[in-house]
């Protein structure tokens, strides 16, 4: 075997490991740090919640002891007791679990934009309780052994090889599913994207619908999962045959053919069949509903020219404004496979313009008629990763000036009063419940604030005509409610299908729903209580606004292409009236829910559940008091182990020196608190050495602490990994040597037998978040210390000093979001400037000053991107020794040796410039079986130039280099692991009078992690 390809072998290894990694080993943030945090206990959670939030972590704990028996039954399994963490302060609606420790984190701000019409609470309680169901299976019978020697890392080892993510996720939809009345199995939204597929012969392979693709928009894990998955309940009949999937390969591990593929130990047949009869399936069972649905809607595109790759145009409003630059055009909101989120306007030709990027977390716009489109944002905190807030922007359609109307607020889905004078608002606080807030227009100043009825979910207001209504998400469903000043009326009653983008116009509500088993607009007559159908789309129509003059409907229009900006006339409108009472059933949910329903009364489920849910009372606080959670006492939690050496970080970014850094024989504990804040490891590892062969016996510690709000700590400590050494000088006088190398240029390094190497790294940084309007910012600055025992004796002074070094700088970041099909952002820059000072020997080292900038431009096409960077860096020399062990600068690529063996490297003074251009090439999206899933080829030509200068026995030297080449690398996965891989080579070519080589190829390999 070449070295090269055991390199890849063993890098291949870590990598699929790395899986496990980054599902186990993860901190999602920490909260404020001010928060104060209570904890309470039950035979079966452990739930750790912000202070303030005590009725609403009981409701989170009773829907989790509630349901705790409907969700894990159908799973054949009873998971031990778990701690449950809430995050209050996050305006994100989602819920993660993990193993290492094992916990549940729960998101506790309600869903703002989405289209479900059911209880957050209940959803989100219903689907990660799933998800531990499925985990646990991986801590029984075989792996419990191994449980004993890895700790809560052993579940790692049979999700990274067994489990993919579309089993995960599509098997949790189908909880939420047929445990309720909603979820996302009945959500019209949610299906539509498969249901296009195959309406229009889509059948995609396996590869492409599970895995995705860069050039064809696709599923996700939750919906291509559930749709699969829900076949494989049709044609079983069996409630629990998720449940099997993952038993069989926990229960049956030593049998190879059940590893490789369960389908046909669980259902009878293969991967292969199943999917084929169940694309068939689906398919008929669309046509059939299709061909029942009349005659469509007729429609005009208002964009003339197609796009390339799929695209989604929410939002669009006719501007009727002879005032208004934007007069007799369609403002809308884009973004596809191909561009991040813009806010752009269609002319009356059809052609499109850009005004602003967007941010991709946003409500829907929504116009006062006049001269301003209003929506809200998410806006990140500069305190805390797990804090941020919702602020309300409006759009001048007259000046083009976008203002910043509140600050700091928790604020979502804007309605404007008929007069253009207030705001109406759904706010959701840290504690819990949800509020109607009404706002001054000009200023953002509370004019009112109501709370919800039932202390439920206030979704989207809407001011009609005088009125004041509001959609309003219950235990029963979603409905709409009025604030008469003094209290609620229902005008709808709740009930579980989508109402959303509420909108009025001349006293008549418009919004979407799925009533009708699609997404559809429709209209609500308050006075007659009569619902009625305006489009009969074939696929799905969204995002309605009625122009007031002309009556013409705009709204998105679902198809192949994605949501394109339509337009009909009030001729061209559908007229069918519909009912809440009687909405569409989804067969496959309804057949999953029959399914289940029948075996839990057969097996008792539902009995006891219905006592469970009569007699549970968590809200007595005697029998279930809440007790204060102190961080500092609860900072360790140790929750793996392993009886051999490794580097968890090493692994996960490969940025280890050698392999036996990563892993080796030796013993490795690792912690980190629930609340995610601290991360700590101790390991004691037998590693070699590779440039002298020995064997060391090193100890390691590690800490990863938050100390105040992103205040972030690490701190390293290595003994022995070597010997330390002793750096001298060449006696002749050369002024300055590279300490990095090994031996020292024109020098003698010793190595101290006596004396193991003593190393101690400790940093503190800051990053800042500043995301708005589109754009990623980050900005941390940082100061790091670091101490080695190595040895240099000062020729001057003939004194050893140590090594203490100080590092500092500050970096800011600012770009837009990569898209699906590109490589780099379209648009991007940055800087760092950062400094390093010797402690002790500073009349060894001088201090090292350094410059960098970047930025990034659009390329020929949009898949195609140009990264252009600069760089300076400066040692000053003046009575100093040696040159630093270390350099910021990068040599150009392909550089390394001189033709005379010595290694090249930055000097007193040294430039660079490089320019990259991203060029990706679709391949097609081909497979070989389940071993290899190709996507693209990834082809970077760049150039390279560089100048170093320094002075050599007083006199001053200039050398410049460049090289030029390019980077090649296919994206693919490996045997269906969902981890994106990427490997490829480099290719240089260099001065042949400064380098030992003149082409140079280097093999490449990553992981997205």
């Amino acid at each position: 075997m070449s070295g090269l390809f055991r390199k890849f072998i063993i890098v291949t290894f870590f990598a699929l490991s790395a899986l496990c990694a980054r599902a186990q080993y993860i901190t999602l943030g920490n909260d404020p740090i001010e928060q104060k945090w209570n904890i309470i206990k039950t035979d079966h959670y452990r739930l750790i919640y912000p202070r303030e939030t005590d009725s609403l972590a009981r409701l989170y704990l009773w829907n989790l002891e509630a349901n705790r028996e409907l969700v894990f039954n159908p799973m054949l399994i009873e998971p031990g007791p778990i701690s449950v963490i809430l995050h209050s302060h996050t305006t994100k609606s989602n819920g993660m679990v993990t193993w290492a420790p094992k916990r549940i984190e729960l998101f506790s701000s309600p869903d703002p934009y989405g289209s479900n019409p059911d209880s957050w609470i209940e959803h989100l309680t219903k689907h990660e309780m799933r998800h531990v169901g499925q985990v646990e299976h991986y801590t029984r019978g075989f792996y419990e052994v191994f449980y004993y020697l890895m700790g809560d890392q052993v579940t790692g080892l049979g999700l990274a090889i067994l489990v993919s993510q579309y089993l995960l996720e599509g098997d949790a939809v189908i909880a939420e599913t047929e445990l309720s009345k909603g979820g996302r199995g009945r959500n019209a939204d949610f299906l539509k994207l498969m249901r296009t597929l195959y309406l229009n012969g889509d059948f995609r392979s396996w590869d492409r619908l599970n895995i995705g693709s860069k050039r064809q928009y696709s599923p996700t894990h939750y919906d291509f999962g559930y749709n699969y998955l829900s076949y494989i309940r049709y044609t079983t009949g069996r409630y629990n045959v998720t449940g099997d999937f993952f038993l069989y390969p926990s229960k049956y591990w030593y049998d190879i053919p059940i590893l490789a593929e369960t389908e046909p130990a669980v259902i009878g047949y293969h991967l292969k069949d199943a999917f084929k009869r169940g694309q068939k399936t689906l398919a008929a069972m669309w046509k059939e509903d299709d061909l029942s649905r009349g005659t469509f809607s007729s429609y005009s595109i208002l964009k003339g020219k197609k796009d390339n790759l799929y695209v989604e145009m929410s939002s669009p409003i006719y501007i009727d404004n002879p005032e208004s630059p934007y007069h007799g055009c369609t403002i809308a909101v884009k973004w596809g496979m191909e561009t991040t989120y813009k806010l752009i306007y269609i002319d009356p030709e059809g052609k499109e313009h850009f005004i602003r990027f967007f941010n991709p977390t946003a409500s829907k716009l929504v116009y006062d008629g006049k001269d301003r489109i209003y929506w809200t944002e998410a806006i990140s905190a500069d305190a805390a990763a797990l804090q941020d807030f919702s602020e309300v922007y409006s759009f001048n359609v007259i000046n083009g000036k976008t203002e910043r109307i509140t600050r700091r607020t928790k604020y979502f889905n804007p309605a404007i009063s008929p007069d253009g004078q207030t705001i109406a608002v759904a706010e959701y606080p840290v504690t819990g419940s949800t509020f109607l807030v009404t706002l001054n227009a000009a200023d953002g100043e509370v004019l009112s604030r109501t709370e919800a009825p039932f202390k439920a979910q206030v979704k989207e207001p809407v001011f009609v005509g005088d009125s004041l209504m509001a959609s309003v998400i219950t235990r029963d469903g979603i409905g709409i409610f009025e604030w008469t000043g003094k209290e609620w009326e229902q005008i709808v009653k709740p009930q579980h299908q989508s109402i959303i983008g509420l909108r009025s116009i001349d006293g008549e509500l418009y919004f979407t729903s799925d009533v009708d088993g699609l997404q559809n607009i429709y209209t609500y007559d308050i006075d007659r209580n009569e619902l009625t159908r305006i489009t009969n789309s074939r696929y799905g129509a969204d995002f309605a606004y009625i122009d007031p003059e002309s009556g013409r409907l705009y709204y998105s229009e679902y198809g192949m292409p994605g949501f394109r900006a339509a337009v009909s006339g009030s001729e061209d409108r559908d007229s069918t009236i519909k009912s809440f009472d009687e909405p569409y059933r989804f067969p496959m949910a309804e057949l999953m829910t029959g399914q289940t329903e029948k075996a839990f009364i057969e097996n008792g489920v539902a009995e006891r559940t219905a006592k469970i849910k009569d007699t549970l009372d968590l809200f007595d606080t005697k029998k279930y008091p809440a007790k204060k959670y102190n961080k500092l006492l609860n900072s360790i939690c140790i929750h793996s182990w392993a009886p051999l050496y490794y580097d968890i970080d090493n692994i996960l970014s490969f940025s280890g020196e050698h392999f036996t850094h990563m892993a080796s024989l030796g013993a490795t504990i690792l912690s980190q608190n629930m609340l995610g804040t601290t991360v700590t490891g101790l390991s004691y590892g037998y590693i070699k050495d590779v440039n002298t062969g020995k064997y060391f016996h090193s100890g390691h510690f590690t800490l990863d602490t938050r100390i105040w709000g992103n205040l972030k700590l690490e701190f390293n400590f290595d003994i022995n990994n070597r010997n330390s050494f002793v750096y001298v000088p060449n006696p002749e006088g050369l002024k300055y040597i590279n300490a990095q190398l090994n031996p020292v240029v024109n020098g003698m390094l010793y190595e101290k037998l006596n004396q193991p190497l003593l190393q101690v790294f400790s940093s503190l940084s800051y990053p800042v978040d500043f995301n708005s309007n589109g754009w990623y910012r980050t900005l941390t600055p940082l100061v790091r210390y670091t101490f080695r025992n190595d040895q240099y004796l000062s020729y001057d002074n003939t004194v050893l000093s140590y090594h203490h070094g100080l590092d500092y700088g500050i970096t800011y970041g600012q770009s837009l979001p990569t898209a699906k099909s590109q490589m780099f952002p379209r648009w991007g820059f940055g800087a760092i400037a950062l400094g390093s000072s010797i402690i002790e020997g500073g009349d060894n080292f001088g201090p090292l000053m350094y410059l960098h900038g970047y930025s990034y431009f659009p390329g020929i096409t949009r898949q195609q991107g140009l990264k252009v960077s600069l760089s300076y860096q400066q040692q000053f020399l003046d009575g100093k020794l040696y040159y630093y062990p270390f350099s910021y600068a990068a040599l150009p690529r392909g550089y390394g040796l001189t033709p005379d063996g010595q290694r090249i490297f930055p000097k007193e003074q040294y430039f660079s410039a490089t320019l990259d251009y991203a060029i990706p090439i679709p391949l097609g999206d081909f497979s070989i079986g389940p071993i290899l899933y190709v996507q693209r080829l990834k082809l970077t030509p760049f150039v390279d130039y560089a100048v170093n200068m320094w002075h050599e026995k007083g006199v001053k030297k200039v050398q410049d280099y460049l090289s030029f080449g390019f980077d090649a690398m296919i994206d693919f996965y490996a045997f269906r692991f969902i981890l994106p891989l990427s490997i490829g080579f480099r290719y240089a070519h260099t001065n042949p009078n400064l380098s030992i080589q003149q082409h140079t190829f280097e093999l490449l390999f990553n992981i997205e992690i």
